[in-house]
Order: structure tokens, then sequence, then C-alpha cells
């Protein structure tokens, strides 16, 4: 609560200079009046307590004679005493810094600041997202929880600022979410099967799954009779593999940052030009000795599987 008197009377000696003193008659010692005007009606020079939201505005007038001239001039300045007797809510909040790894649970942002025009008042804070929380000034994930940058590269948290009296303000916080090279999470292969005696026989095309989109891989394979040419899997040119033979292999896929994942798959060797090497439905069909192919007799079907016997 501000304390005055509705008026003042301040004095000061000025001396007034020039480079060219013909220009001054003389010198003058003069008086220089400061008021302070409230706008509610007190009695003049009386002790009072200004109340709050009050317009006060505090007016300088100084006069001065040059050359033979009377001069006076002025200057008024109006402020307002604070509301809420004498309390100032909150007028902003700040996050420096504001961004945090994806993929890091628990991980600290960095520290709220409230700006106050009351120094000493402390702050209590709600925040719109339960994913965050605000521990001894420093904005948080809370524990287990973290952020993925390919689902959100940036975050809006309103947080709010409350002082004891109850001023409160409440500010939209963007965190960013910066992005860290995550591991392949699969290999997959266009098909298991290839032909049986055929050097250098291609199997299938690999693929990755990798969060990082974009991202570009190798692969290596634990057998050395095969090989990875340009994303295809294949036997080398010097490898054959007999006719119905099953082999494991495992597949190593490395992203750009060196991290891995591998996988097995199970090859088998097909009869050449047999695709799949999926079984096939055949038709038996009856001729007698020398009758013509439309007399042929329909006995029925049966099923042929790929074999290592002919």
């Amino acid at each position: 609560m501000l304390r005055a008197s509705l008026m003042t009377m301040r004095t000061w000696r000025v001396v007034c200079e020039h480079h060219a003193p013909a220009a001054f008659s003389r010198l003058r010692i003069f008086s220089a009046r400061c008021v302070l005007l409230v706008v509610f009606g007190l009695w003049a020079g009386s002790a009072m307590a200004i109340p709050p939201n009050t317009p006060i505005t505090n007016t300088a007038t100084a006069t001065y004679q040059a050359a033979g001239v009377d001069v006076s001039t002025s200057s008024s300045h109006t402020v307002v005493t604070d509301p809420s007797s004498g309390n100032s809510p909150p007028s902003g909040i700040t996050l420096t810094p504001n961004h945090v790894d994806e993929n890091a649970p628990g991980a600290t942002i960095g520290p709220i600041t409230v700006v106050d025009p009351d120094p000493a008042d402390t702050h209590t804070f709600t925040i719109s997202d339960p994913r965050f929380q605000i521990v001894g000034g420093q904005l948080q994930l809370t524990p287990g929880t973290s952020l993925n940058f390919e689902a959100e590269p940036t975050v809006t948290v309103a947080v709010t600022a409350t002082d004891p009296a109850g001023g409160a303000i409440t500010v939209n916080l963007t965190v960013i979410v910066v992005n860290r090279n995550e591991a392949p999470t699969a290999v997959a292969l266009s098909k298991t099967t290839f032909d049986a005696n055929t050097v250098g026989a291609i199997v299938g095309t690999l693929a990755t799954t990798d969060p990082d989109v974009g991202d570009t891989h190798t692969y290596t394979v634990d057998d050395s009779r095969f090989e990875v040419v340009n994303g295809t899997l294949r036997l080398v040119s010097t490898a054959s593999v007999a006719l119905g033979t099953s082999v494991t292999v495992v597949v190593t896929t490395t992203d750009a940052g060196g991290l891995t994942f591998s996988q097995s798959f199970t090859l088998t060797a097909t009869p050449p030009g047999s695709g799949a090497g999926t079984n096939a439905t055949v038709r038996i069909l009856e001729y007698s000795p020398g009758a013509p192919a439309s007399e042929s007799a329909d006995i029925g079907v049966t099923q042929c599987s790929a074999s290592a016997d002919p």
C-alpha cells in the first residue's frame, strides 16, 4: 500500500549557461513545484493511504528568464497503483531450454521461470498434459514417459502459474523433440525358395523396417554361399544347392548410424522354374490304344510336390 501526501513542494537552484553570454540579461534563481495530484478528494497536506488501482499524476513545472523573457516548461506522467490490494498477478512464463531427446524416459527439459511484478511471490503450477510434471522448478517428463520424434516433433503444453493471492497466468509452452537414431526393428524377405542346382540363383528381395524414415541399410549373411547384391539375397556365383535342400541363414541389416537387427530365414531349393515350389494339381486321363485323344477317359486328379527324388 502506497502512502503519500497530497502535495509536496521541492525547490531547485538552477544556473542558466549559454555559449553567448549576451543571450541572457541576468542569471536567475528560480523555483519549481512538483505537485502530486490524486483523483479523489483529500484535505491538502494530510497523510493518506492510496487505494489500489488509483491513477496518480506527477507534474513538474519550471520557470526561468532568458534574455529578459520569462519562459515556463512542464512535464507530466501518470501511474496507477497495483490492483488486488497491492498484489500483481504473474505476467509471463518461460521455458529455456525447451528441447528433449526422443526415447528418453523421465527426461528433464528445462527450468520454468515465472515473470511476476511481486519478486517475493511463490507459485504453484498445473499442467495440461499428464505426461509432464514440474519438480524443483524443472519441467520434466513423468517417470517412464518418453516422447517419439516420428510421432510428435513438437509438443505444446499449457502451464498455469498461480501466486499466493490467487493471481494466475496460463502460457502455452513448446517442447521440441530431438530426433535420435533408432535401430531397425525387422527384416523381410520376398520369398524363401530358389532354383536348385543353379549357381548364383536368386532367392528374394530384402526390406528393413526402421523407425527412422529415410534411413539407409546394408546387409550381411552368415552363410558364405549367399550374398546380398543391391538388396537381393542370392547364391554367390560359384555356389549351388541340391534340389530339396533346406538352408537356414541369418541376415543382419545395419543402418547408417551403425545400429543393427538380425533375422533368420529358412530357404529351400526347388526345381528350376517351379516358382515358390508349392504342390501342383495333375489331372490323369486314360487312353485306349489307337483311340483319338477326344475319347480319353478322365480318371481323376492327384497332387505332386517338389522332391529331391525325380
